[in-house]
């Protein structure tokens, strides 16, 4: 197992589980430049935890929702290590793993957004930014926002009815990597 030093956390990796990367900490500086205290967070794809603790640190209650079984048990493990009791992780296919009555300010995400060769467990899924982003507007509380990483190789659908503003960018070798913010027209 990996242990990383990021800020104040103190982040184990378990073999296998997506470790956090440039997209990953461009979403966390985005999250730690606002004022999560008392929002109720929702974070699909969780991965290791990383943002779900980063914001629960900052005040928010946050649900973290991971499909794979592995990386919703390191989430669990990151979130008690860092004293962050306000996270619930839940196993589960984005939404579909959470109550129909549920709603949050804020749903943020760093899903698989590129095909890849190598390890198919974090290469794009067909269908899956779309689908994310529709379930997300679902639970979404009116004023709520998404928050989620694109590349420019692959950008996030655009979803009718949505305002879409970049908030975070970082340029690479081969690609920008955002962070985009879609509110609701409602």
């Amino acid at each position: 197992m990996k242990r990383l030093k990021v800020g104040d956390l103190v982040i184990y990796i378990f073999p296998g589980v997506y470790e956090p990367a440039e997209d990953t900490y461009l979403l966390l500086e985005v999250i730690n430049r606002r004022s999560l205290d008392g929002l109720r967070v929702l974070e699909l794809c969780t991965g290791c935890g990383i943002l779900a603790v980063a914001a629960a640190l900052k005040g928010a209650s946050v649900v973290a929702v991971d499909v794979d079984p592995l990386s919703a048990a390191n989430a669990f493990l990151n979130a008690r290590a860092n004293g962050a009791d306000n996270v619930e992780v839940i196993c589960g296919d984005l939404c579909s793993a959470i109550s129909q009555a549920a709603s949050f300010d804020l749903v943020l995400a760093n899903p698989p957004y590129l095909p890849s060769e190598g390890n198919r467990r974090w290469s794009a899924k067909p269908r899956l930014l779309g689908r994310l982003l529709k379930e997300a507007m679902v639970v979404l509380k009116d004023g709520g926002v998404v928050l989620l990483v694109e590349s420019s190789l692959h950008p996030l659908p655009r979803i009718k009815g949505a305002e879409y503003s970049v908030v975070g960018r970082r340029r690479f070798l081969y690609e920008e990597v955002r962070v985009v913010e879609i509110t609701p027209h409602l």
